[in-house]
């Protein structure tokens, strides 16, 4: 009787200690400032660099150039964008295992909840290629907010010369 008793214990001990640390919870996968990776791009028909598992809802957008200095550019292939935001992102090297094609969509993030912390905010804009002044931006990473058509897409940036390509691949890799 003793034996089972201290059997028992033992095994609820051990299901106790069962670590709740899973890295591929999609609720965290899915926070809106998270950066996981990017593609970098010097122009919109130029070669991108993989960098990281970047996640991203980009399929209607083109950003570039990324790593961005001063300005960038935002191209639809599917629409007028009618409304743009820079968010400050959070770059972290988690989730790289994760497939954010099954994780991501259009209506994930509300208008609002992106504009309540935008750094920028563009609104009621017309145009399928939209150039923004990032001059007054601190260096860092970022994610493009783009509606079109009222769905929302988007992208990871770096903004800054602070660090060059290859210090931007030594990360990420």
């Amino acid at each position: 009787m003793k034996f089972k008793i201290i059997y028992f214990f033992l095994l609820v001990f051990i299901m106790s200690c069962k670590s709740d640390d899973d890295t591929t919870n999609n609720t965290n996968a899915t926070n809106i400032e998270l950066v996981t990776g990017m593609h970098a791009r010097a122009s919109e028909f130029g070669p991108s660099i993989l960098l990281g598992n970047p996640n991203v809802f980009d399929s209607a957008i083109a950003v570039y150039p990324n790593p961005a200095i001063g300005n960038l550019r935002v191209v639809s292939n599917s629409g007028s964008i009618s409304d743009l935001w820079i968010v400050k992102g959070d770059a972290q090297k988690s989730f790289q295992d994760i497939e954010f094609s099954s994780v991501l969509s259009s209506d994930l993030y509300s208008s609002t909840e992106i504009e309540n912390i935008a750094e920028l905010s563009f609104e009621n804009l017309t145009g399928n290629n939209i150039n923004i002044n990032l001059e007054n931006v601190s260096f860092g990473y970022y994610r493009v907010f783009v509606k079109i058509n009222n769905d929302i897409f988007w992208t990871n940036v770096y903004v800054g010369n602070d660090k060059d390509i290859e210090d931007l691949i030594s990360f990420w890799n």
